[in-house]
Protein backbone atom coordinates (compact mmCIF):
# COMPACT_ATOMS: atom_id res chain seq x y z
CA UNK A 1 0.00 0.00 0.00
CA UNK A 2 2.88 2.50 1.14
CA UNK A 3 4.69 1.86 -2.14
CA UNK A 4 1.19 2.22 -3.82
CA UNK A 5 0.64 5.33 -2.65
CA UNK A 6 4.35 7.25 -2.21
CA UNK A 7 6.63 8.56 -4.18
CA UNK A 8 9.41 6.89 -3.86
CA UNK A 9 11.75 10.56 -4.20
CA UNK A 10 10.26 11.58 -1.25
CA UNK A 11 11.56 9.15 1.25
CA UNK A 12 14.86 10.08 2.10
CA UNK A 13 13.63 13.40 3.44
CA UNK A 14 11.34 11.38 6.48
CA UNK A 15 13.86 8.28 6.35
CA UNK A 16 16.27 9.87 7.20
CA UNK A 17 16.64 11.43 10.93
CA UNK A 18 19.22 13.86 9.86
CA UNK A 19 17.90 15.17 6.80
CA UNK A 20 14.36 15.05 8.26
CA UNK A 21 15.40 17.57 11.17
CA UNK A 22 17.45 20.01 9.00
CA UNK A 23 13.97 20.26 6.61
CA UNK A 24 11.67 20.95 10.14
CA UNK A 25 14.47 23.27 11.47
CA UNK A 26 13.90 25.27 8.06
CA UNK A 27 10.39 26.06 8.32
CA UNK A 28 10.83 26.96 12.26
CA UNK A 29 8.71 24.06 13.35
CA UNK A 30 9.34 22.60 16.79
CA UNK A 31 12.18 19.40 17.24
CA UNK A 32 14.42 17.79 19.99
CA UNK A 33 17.39 20.51 20.77
CA UNK A 34 20.60 18.20 18.81
CA UNK A 35 24.12 18.81 20.56
CA UNK A 36 25.78 16.90 18.13
CA UNK A 37 26.08 14.38 15.24
CA UNK A 38 28.67 11.86 14.36
CA UNK A 39 28.98 11.00 11.78
CA UNK A 40 32.81 9.34 10.01
CA UNK A 41 31.73 10.56 6.31
CA UNK A 42 32.52 14.38 7.08
CA UNK A 43 28.78 15.00 6.57
CA UNK A 44 27.54 18.55 7.05
CA UNK A 45 24.81 19.17 9.36
CA UNK A 46 23.29 22.58 10.64
CA UNK A 47 25.05 21.37 14.32
CA UNK A 48 27.98 20.68 15.74
CA UNK A 49 29.48 17.40 14.10
CA UNK A 50 32.22 14.86 15.35
CA UNK A 51 33.85 12.99 12.68
CA UNK A 52 36.87 11.07 14.58
CA UNK A 53 36.03 8.85 17.57
CA UNK A 54 37.79 11.00 19.97
CA UNK A 55 35.67 13.73 19.73
CA UNK A 56 32.87 11.69 20.49
CA UNK A 57 34.49 10.15 23.50
CA UNK A 58 34.87 13.98 24.29
CA UNK A 59 31.45 14.49 24.24
CA UNK A 60 30.31 11.34 26.69
CA UNK A 61 33.22 12.40 28.85
CA UNK A 62 31.50 16.32 29.90
CA UNK A 63 29.11 15.81 32.22
CA UNK A 64 27.55 19.12 30.82
CA UNK A 65 26.84 17.16 27.76
CA UNK A 66 23.82 15.26 29.93
CA UNK A 67 21.34 14.19 29.99
CA UNK A 68 21.31 13.50 26.19
CA UNK A 69 19.06 10.95 23.99
CA UNK A 70 20.98 8.92 21.02
CA UNK A 71 19.97 7.84 18.28
CA UNK A 72 21.37 6.36 14.87
CA UNK A 73 20.16 8.55 12.12
CA UNK A 74 18.92 5.73 9.58
CA UNK A 75 16.86 4.09 13.14
CA UNK A 76 13.35 2.82 13.29
CA UNK A 77 11.41 1.50 15.96
CA UNK A 78 13.72 3.06 18.51
CA UNK A 79 16.28 0.10 18.27
CA UNK A 80 19.87 1.61 19.18
CA UNK A 81 18.38 4.55 21.12
CA UNK A 82 20.27 5.31 24.26
CA UNK A 83 19.24 7.52 27.69
CA UNK A 84 21.87 8.77 28.99
CA UNK A 85 21.37 10.22 32.23
CA UNK A 86 24.75 11.46 33.35
CA UNK A 87 28.73 10.40 33.93
CA UNK A 88 30.52 9.65 37.05
CA UNK A 89 34.03 9.23 36.36
CA UNK A 90 34.39 7.53 32.98
CA UNK A 91 30.77 5.82 34.22
CA UNK A 92 28.07 6.47 31.99
CA UNK A 93 24.32 5.85 34.29
CA UNK A 94 21.81 5.08 31.38
CA UNK A 95 18.00 4.98 32.10
CA UNK A 96 16.76 1.70 33.88
CA UNK A 97 19.71 1.73 36.74
CA UNK A 98 21.85 0.87 33.70
CA UNK A 99 25.83 1.99 33.37
CA UNK A 100 28.43 1.39 31.01
CA UNK A 101 31.68 2.49 30.39
CA UNK A 102 32.55 5.15 28.08
CA UNK A 103 34.62 3.53 25.87
CA UNK A 104 31.98 1.01 25.64
CA UNK A 105 29.00 3.19 25.07
CA UNK A 106 30.94 5.11 22.21
CA UNK A 107 32.09 1.57 20.58
CA UNK A 108 28.44 0.85 20.56
CA UNK A 109 27.35 3.95 18.70
CA UNK A 110 30.06 3.88 16.33
CA UNK A 111 29.49 0.08 15.60
CA UNK A 112 25.44 0.62 15.36
CA UNK A 113 25.29 4.01 14.08
CA UNK A 114 26.77 3.24 10.74
CA UNK A 115 25.00 6.08 9.33
CA UNK A 116 25.92 8.18 12.10
CA UNK A 117 24.46 9.27 15.31
CA UNK A 118 22.21 11.97 16.49
CA UNK A 119 22.61 13.31 20.17
CA UNK A 120 19.70 15.38 21.48
CA UNK A 121 18.59 17.15 24.47
CA UNK A 122 16.73 15.28 26.54
CA UNK A 123 12.91 16.19 26.45
CA UNK A 124 10.70 15.91 29.57
CA UNK A 125 6.91 14.44 29.63
CA UNK A 126 4.42 17.19 29.93
CA UNK A 127 3.62 17.27 33.62
CA UNK A 128 0.12 15.78 32.81
CA UNK A 129 1.40 12.82 31.28
CA UNK A 130 4.64 12.40 33.84
CA UNK A 131 1.92 12.24 36.60
CA UNK A 132 0.59 9.02 34.53
CA UNK A 133 3.25 7.72 33.08
CA UNK A 134 5.93 8.47 34.98
CA UNK A 135 9.28 9.99 33.17
CA UNK A 136 9.48 8.40 29.93
CA UNK A 137 8.76 10.66 26.97
CA UNK A 138 5.68 9.39 25.27
CA UNK A 139 3.91 10.33 22.07
CA UNK A 140 0.98 10.09 19.71
CA UNK A 141 1.16 8.59 16.68
CA UNK A 142 -0.99 10.80 14.40
CA UNK A 143 -1.60 8.57 10.81
CA UNK A 144 -1.62 11.70 8.46
CA UNK A 145 -3.37 10.97 4.71
CA UNK A 146 -2.43 13.13 1.73
CA UNK A 147 -5.51 13.83 -0.25
CA UNK A 148 -6.27 15.88 -3.17
CA UNK A 149 -7.82 18.37 -0.87
CA UNK A 150 -4.62 18.27 1.74
CA UNK A 151 -4.03 16.61 4.73
CA UNK A 152 -6.25 14.84 7.06
CA UNK A 153 -5.98 12.97 10.09
CA UNK A 154 -7.43 9.40 10.15
CA UNK A 155 -6.64 7.91 13.40
CA UNK A 156 -4.21 8.63 16.67
CA UNK A 157 -2.93 6.65 19.54
CA UNK A 158 -1.49 7.43 22.65
CA UNK A 159 2.13 5.54 23.07
CA UNK A 160 2.00 5.06 26.54
CA UNK A 161 5.12 3.79 28.04
CA UNK A 162 6.13 1.81 31.36
CA UNK A 163 8.79 4.15 33.54
CA UNK A 164 11.98 1.53 32.92
CA UNK A 165 11.64 1.63 29.20
CA UNK A 166 14.21 3.98 27.06
CA UNK A 167 11.29 5.15 24.24
CA UNK A 168 7.32 4.54 23.57
CA UNK A 169 7.48 1.58 20.50
CA UNK A 170 4.60 -0.58 21.33
CA UNK A 171 7.32 -3.84 21.10
CA UNK A 172 8.78 -2.68 24.29
CA UNK A 173 7.79 -5.38 26.87
CA UNK A 174 4.65 -3.76 29.08
CA UNK A 175 4.28 -0.05 26.63
CA UNK A 176 0.69 0.36 25.91
CA UNK A 177 -1.29 2.05 22.81
CA UNK A 178 -4.27 4.08 23.80
CA UNK A 179 -6.82 4.96 21.31
CA UNK A 180 -7.59 8.62 21.09
CA UNK A 181 -10.77 10.73 20.10
CA UNK A 182 -9.82 12.77 17.22
CA UNK A 183 -12.18 15.75 18.91
CA UNK A 184 -10.57 15.96 22.21
CA UNK A 185 -7.39 13.97 22.77
CA UNK A 186 -9.64 11.40 24.72
CA UNK A 187 -7.96 8.38 26.10
CA UNK A 188 -10.30 5.58 25.30
CA UNK A 189 -9.18 1.64 24.80
CA UNK A 190 -5.90 0.62 26.33
CA UNK A 191 -3.94 -2.35 25.47
CA UNK A 192 -0.55 -3.92 26.21
CA UNK A 193 0.76 -7.09 24.72
CA UNK A 194 -0.25 -8.96 21.01
CA UNK A 195 -2.83 -12.24 20.83
CA UNK A 196 -3.26 -14.09 23.73
CA UNK A 197 -1.06 -11.70 26.06
CA UNK A 198 -3.19 -9.28 24.89
CA UNK A 199 -4.12 -6.83 27.70
CA UNK A 200 -6.47 -3.85 28.54
CA UNK A 201 -6.09 -1.37 30.89
CA UNK A 202 -7.86 1.00 32.91
CA UNK A 203 -5.00 2.81 34.44
CA UNK A 204 -1.83 2.56 34.58
CA UNK A 205 -0.03 -0.19 36.15
CA UNK A 206 2.90 1.30 37.54
CA UNK A 207 1.62 4.81 38.67
CA UNK A 208 -2.25 4.06 39.29
CA UNK A 209 -3.13 6.99 37.51
CA UNK A 210 -6.42 6.67 34.77
CA UNK A 211 -5.74 6.27 31.72
CA UNK A 212 -9.08 5.71 30.20
CA UNK A 213 -11.06 9.16 29.75
CA UNK A 214 -8.08 11.40 30.31
CA UNK A 215 -7.43 13.64 28.10
CA UNK A 216 -4.63 14.66 26.79
CA UNK A 217 -2.83 18.21 27.04
CA UNK A 218 -2.33 20.18 24.05
CA UNK A 219 -3.45 17.42 22.35
CA UNK A 220 -5.37 19.98 19.27
CA UNK A 221 -2.09 21.93 18.97
CA UNK A 222 0.03 18.88 18.30
CA UNK A 223 -3.08 18.00 15.50
CA UNK A 224 -3.02 21.44 13.98
CA UNK A 225 1.11 21.08 13.89
CA UNK A 226 1.52 17.26 12.53
CA UNK A 227 -1.04 19.19 9.68
CA UNK A 228 1.12 21.70 8.58
CA UNK A 229 4.45 19.30 8.99
CA UNK A 230 2.75 17.42 6.45
CA UNK A 231 2.29 19.92 3.82
CA UNK A 232 6.31 19.52 3.49
CA UNK A 233 6.21 16.20 2.20
CA UNK A 234 3.41 15.72 -0.51
CA UNK A 235 4.82 13.32 -2.37
CA UNK A 236 4.49 11.14 1.27
CA UNK A 237 0.39 10.76 0.93
CA UNK A 238 0.94 8.10 3.82
CA UNK A 239 2.39 9.51 6.90
CA UNK A 240 2.80 8.79 10.59
CA UNK A 241 3.50 11.37 12.53
CA UNK A 242 5.29 10.56 16.39
CA UNK A 243 4.71 13.91 17.93
CA UNK A 244 5.84 14.36 21.74
CA UNK A 245 3.56 16.37 24.16
CA UNK A 246 6.22 18.70 26.47
CA UNK A 247 6.06 20.92 28.85
CA UNK A 248 7.38 24.07 26.30
CA UNK A 249 4.62 22.62 23.74
CA UNK A 250 4.36 19.82 20.91
CA UNK A 251 7.51 17.98 19.24
CA UNK A 252 8.07 16.65 15.84
CA UNK A 253 10.39 13.29 16.77
CA UNK A 254 9.88 11.80 13.52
Amino acid sequence: MHRACNDSRWMAAVHDKALFYTVMRGLGLPIPETVAAFDKTGRLFPWPSMRHEDELRALLMEPRSYPLFAKPIDGIYSIGALDLLGVEGEVVRMKGGTRASVDDVMQFCVAFGRNGYLFQKRLKPHPTLAACCGDTLGSVRFLVLERPEGAVLESAVAKLPRPCNVADNYWRDGNMLGALDLADGRIGRVVSGIGEDTRLHEAHPDTGAALVGTALPDFNRAAELCLTAARAFPGVRTQSWDVALTPAGPVLLE
